[in-house]
């Protein structure tokens, strides 16, 4: 079952949390803003998440 909690924003960084822990899936997103997006909207909006967000450009 995915974890929609953690909310990385590119490929390496899903890759990364899910061999740190030990996950099946995450909230896998793709771009800044749209990480952000996800995190404002109404499943996220009242709870904890946490999200992964390099620095590649």
């Amino acid at each position: 079952m995915k974890d929609l909690y953690l909310v990385p924003e590119c490929y390496v960084d899903t890759n990364l949390v899910e061999l740190l822990l030990d996950t099946d899936g995450v909230n896998d997103q793709k771009g800044c803003n749209t990480v952000v997006n996800t995190m404002k909207a109404k499943v996220l909006k009242d709870s904890f998440a946490v999200s992964v967000i390099d620095l590649d450009k």
